[in-house]
């Protein structure tokens, strides 16, 4: 599954690969790219004026601003991604630029910070993925992959990003000064939480925020389908029903889609997809991340469109189920997603909700 979504990837890069100086390189850059790349690199340093001139200055000066300080401008870069820097790291370690496409271990978000991050070129023929970096800009990356205090205060961005998805997971979209509150109460107490997220948006999709009158509001970006979306959410949400909170193993098991494998509801499921289909194990849990999974976080958002979506994906792999088959598959998965988190309710469940009306 992971090749043939890799080769989608690779078969829309549209990209004019050739092999040249760095120089070169950032020469061939469009005005847009290395323009945006340095104003996020000031953004990163908290240098309000650089961002300022950069966001004026004519395409020689940015040019020059770039070569001359390209390991700043990394290193700025990568300040508040995930994991890039890491998977870099492995890459130019191994010094291998040419890789069959099934001995690929990187993530595609690899390849897209390669081309996001005005990095490098990418090519895919014959089964074979070519990443060019000037030799040049490839020592300064190895540097930059190797300061072990930039290494350091990656890290520790990751793991209070890692909490604050965790978070969303259970709440999906929730107020700054309540997420910080929840946050401090279950994790190490952190200070500057608004200003990793901010910055952490600017170059993942993950986690995002908006201003709404005097606070800001944070979001789940897979959750929804924009920023309008997520504030009409939010401006739906009960004001009477307070935040339900978990534990930092409950909300490891919640963000990794496993909380529901202490369910009764998904025993009964499993046992019955294993006698009536003859599912092995591994064909239940995919089945689970396919079905259940999508529902769960369907039903968050839309009841209505779950079910219809469940409704056409178990035809779609099913074929024409007997009706009683597709009631207790149904059935299980509606139980299962009553019983878990809710956004809607602020992390009580269906069931918290209705006991206590």
């Amino acid at each position: 599954m992971h090749n043939e979504i890799l080769k989608i990837f690779l078969n829309n890069i549209k990209c004019n690969y050739k092999e040249e100086t760095f120089k070169e390189f950032i020469s061939s850059m469009d005005d847009e790219t290395i323009r945006r790349l340095l104003m996020i690199s000031s953004t990163m340093n908290n240098d309000n004026n650089k961002f300022e001139i950069v966001s004026k200055e004519s395409r020689k000066i940015l040019e020059k601003e770039f070569l001359t300080n390209a390991y700043d401008v990394y290193s700025n870069l990568f300040l508040y991604t995930n994991n890039f820097i890491f998977e870099l790291k492995e890459f130019l370690d191994n010094d291998n630029y040419k890789i069959k496409i099934d001995e690929f271990d990187y993530s595609i978000d690899f390849l897209q910070k390669i081309l996001l991050f005005g990095i490098g070129y990418i090519k895919y023929k014959k089964n074979i993925i070519s990443i060019y970096i000037p030799l040049e800009e490839r020592e300064i990356l190895k540097k930059v992959v190797n300061n072990k205090r930039l290494i350091k205060s990656i890290d520790n961005h990751n793991i209070i990003i890692h909490n604050i998805n965790n978070l969303l997971s259970v709440y999906g979209v929730i107020e700054y000064t309540k997420l910080n509150e929840i946050y401090n109460k279950i994790y190490k107490k952190n200070n500057n939480l608004l200003e990793i997220v901010t910055k952490n948006s600017v170059v993942e999709e993950e986690i995002n925020f908006y201003k709404d009158k005097d606070s800001y509001v944070i979001y789940n970006e897979p959750a929804f389908n924009d920023l309008e979306h997520a504030r009409s959410f939010y401006n739906s949400l009960d004001k009477n029903i307070d935040y339900k909170i978990y534990s930092k193993d409950e909300l490891e098991e919640i963000s990794e889609c496993t909380y529901h494998y202490n369910f009764g509801e998904f025993d009964s499921l499993y046992a019955f997809l294993s006698i009536k289909f003859n599912m092995s194990e591994e064909d239940i849990f995919e089945f689970d991340e396919v079905f259940v999974n999508d529902y769960i976080y369907s039903y968050q958002i839309d009841h209505e469109q779950a079910s219809s979506n469940l409704e056409n994906n178990l035809d779609k792999i099913f074929g024409k189920l007997d009706n009683k088959s597709k009631k207790i598959i149904t059935t299980s998965i509606l139980n299962i997603a009553r019983k878990y988190p809710d956004f809607k309710y602020k992390g009580n469940t269906y069931y918290d909700i209705e006991k206590n009306s």
